[in-house]
């Protein structure tokens, strides 16, 4: 009887028992096991090496699995979550320097060599799969065992800045941040198979972008960029180029900001509250949107672009024509926070008092010109 069930209810079935195992029901019948087989493979969790996880697919059985008479089976895999193992899980500011540390020693070198090797051996298996295949890659980083660096003392005070530990950025330790050793790049083969990557901030930025344009098919990247900052690291930022503020506080606030005299006392004192920056500069603004406005009119591929303003004052912006329409759309935490001027609605083809205002105020929404496409790209940004 049950070899004799319609599709359509063996893909009910398989859509309602999607969180549990669905292996056992691949062992009823060929019937079953051609229906249910592809909702298998479309997700699967890869570890890079073999034994971490009991029951979980190494790469090596990935490639058994994928290859020969099982090559079928590419066409059912959408998305891989890449576990890369490394020696050791090395958590951010848990501990601080003793005499004779260093960043370059052998805790760190083994975990680049271990990712290194994993990556490499990730591209290298997926080289030969036809690029119309489309994959999603999300990358994790897991250590086998908790580490300690030499030269380091555990502190669970090396993240704060309190009286006792206001010099952080010189005693504690470095975060640690997954890369290539030097030239390891050179041996990433280009895989026109990966359509869209995600890549944790426990990846150094310059490796992610390596990685990346390996990838010569891609339409979407997740960059995983928003780490811890203590204040004292604030020196070392500063030595950065500089730009304007883009979000103020109130003018009370303003002169409250000004008349502090201890900045250690302020940073310190935990009862002390956060000021925050409700005002926008909307000239920073304006010619944000307006730079995305001409981007976006010239790149006809373009499917979407999301920015969102990860701040106490949110600010999201969306572009999109998938579904037809052409469409940019604001939305704001508070009313009248930020509004778009002529010249953002030149740019992007809208006139101003055509635009829809909804929700009271907090949602903006201009009906774009129509752009004919001619492949599908979209773009995330996200300011933190």
């Amino acid at each position: 009887m049950a070899a004799s069930l319609p599709l359509e209810l063996l893909a009910e079935v398989a859509g309602y028992l999607k969180n549990a195992s669905l292996v056992a029901c691949t062992a009823v019948c060929r019937h079953w096991r051609a229906v249910f087989e592809p909702f298998i493979y479309s997700t699967l969790n890869i570890y890079s090496e073999h034994g971490f996880n009991k029951g979980g697919i190494c790469l090596r059985r990935f490639q058994e699995l994928s290859s020969g008479a099982g090559i079928a089976r590419r066409a059912w895999i959408r998305q891989l979550w890449y576990y890369i193992i490394v020696p050791f899980d090395l958590p951010d500011w848990n501990a601080r320097k003793e005499e004779g540390y260093s960043t370059n020693n052998a805790i760190r070198q083994a975990n680049d060599t271990a990712f290194e090797t994993a990556i490499v051996n990730l591209f290298d298996t997926l080289e030969s799969w036809d690029k119309t295949h489309c994959l999603s890659i999300s990358l994790v980083l897991q250590g086998r065992e908790l580490g300690q660096e030499l030269s380091t003392e555990e502190d669970d005070e090396a993240g704060l800045y309190t009286w006792d530990y206001t010099d952080g950025r010189t005693r504690s330790v470095p975060v640690y941040r997954a890369r290539f050793h030097d030239n390891g790049a050179l041996m990433l083969r280009d895989v026109p198979c990966i359509d869209k990557i995600s890549l944790p901030h426990r990846i150094w930025a310059g490796t992610a972008m390596q990685i990346a344009r390996h990838c010569p098919e891609l339409t979407e990247l997740h960059l995983d960029l928003d780490d811890y900052i203590r204040p004292d690291h604030l020196e070392c930022i500063k030595e950065r180029r500089q730009g304007e503020w883009i979000v103020r506080p109130t003018p009370e606030h303003e002169a409250m900001i000004a008349a502090i005299d201890d900045w250690e006392a302020e940073i310190c004192d935990s009862e002390r509250g956060c000021m925050q920056r409700p005002i926008f500069e909307q000239e920073q603004f304006h010619r944000l949107f307006i730079s995305l406005g001409y981007a976006a009119r010239h790149m006809p591929r373009l499917t979407a672009i999301n920015f969102d303003l990860n701040h106490s004052t949110n600010l999201s912006f969306r572009f999109s024509n998938t579904t037809g329409s052409f469409s940019a759309e604001w939305e704001l935490r508070l009313c009248d926070s930020y509004k778009p001027d002529d010249r953002v609605a030149a740019a992007w083809g809208f006139q101003l008092d055509e635009m829809l205002v909804k929700n009271d105020g907090l949602q903006l929404i201009a009906t774009l010109p129509h752009c004919p496409l001619v492949e599908g790209r979209s773009t995330d940004f996200r300011r933190t």
